[in-house]
């Protein structure tokens, strides 16, 4: 569950977007444009991946039972880990947009040594060592593409962190808060509900309150769907 949600709502965000970096490849305005949509992905996918996590054991405990309740461990680190999922799967489109495949080859060969290198050692530990090594791949992975991107967007990694720093900021707020809350709470059904809710708060009351330009796009964006489908 942790890489079946993340791996589909990236799909689509990445079949959606590949058209309009394409267009905007050769503008200005690239860079800004790329830099914003990644922080506004960044700032809905968040929440909802902690969210996921937070709940993995009440979760497990409704859909698969008692007896499964190790899982939840393992699910808990791979949500966090495959948060940055979107993240990853855009900057290894920049080099395919500007028509390099050849650094896409490149770069898809170092991540993929760095992978296996962290696969062989993880395995070598536990299963819980393995998704803590998937978690540092990630980043390594965000590292590694930007390094490649740098050369045609000129972003560094300083510079691809400030873009998602608001959506980091919720995140941890949020994980601390509702991963509290739910350690409180027995029934797992009330758990659940519990947290979706708290969720929506902090990250609205955050976002009010920090005066988060993530949320001024969501809701110029949901505005003007709204307005298309009357007119």
């Amino acid at each position: 569950m942790g890489q079946i949600v993340p791996s589909n709502v990236t799909d689509i965000f990445s079949n959606t977007m590949y058209p309009i970096f394409c267009q905007e490849r050769q503008t200005e305005d690239f860079k800004q444009i790329y830099t914003r949509y990644i922080g506004l992905v960044c700032f809905v996918f968040f929440p909802c991946m902690v969210l996921l996590s937070t709940i993995s054991f009440p979760l497990i405990d409704i859909l698969l039972g008692d007896n499964w309740l190790d899982c939840a461990s393992y699910m808990k680190i791979l949500c966090i880990a495959y948060m940055f999922d979107p993240l990853m799967r855009l900057n290894a489109m920049i080099p395919t947009i500007m028509g390099e495949t050849t650094t896409t080859l490149k770069c898809e060969m170092v991540k993929k040594v760095v992978a296996v290198t962290i696969l062989v050692v993880a395995t070598s530990h536990s299963v819980l060592v393995v998704c803590y090594g998937i978690v540092l791949y990630s980043l390594i992975d965000i590292i590694i593409s930007t390094k490649f991107n740098k050369i045609y967007m000129g972003i560094t990694i300083c510079g691809i962190f400030l873009s998602i720093k608001n959506a980091l900021i919720v995140s941890i707020i949020q994980f601390a808060v509702i991963s509290f809350v739910v350690s409180e709470i027995n029934n797992p059904f009330l758990s659940i509900l519990v947290a979706v809710i708290l969720s929506l708060i902090i990250v609205l009351l955050t976002a009010v309150l920090l005066r988060f330009k993530e949320l001024g796009f969501l809701v110029n964006f949901v505005r003007n769907k709204i307005l298309r489908k009357t007119c």
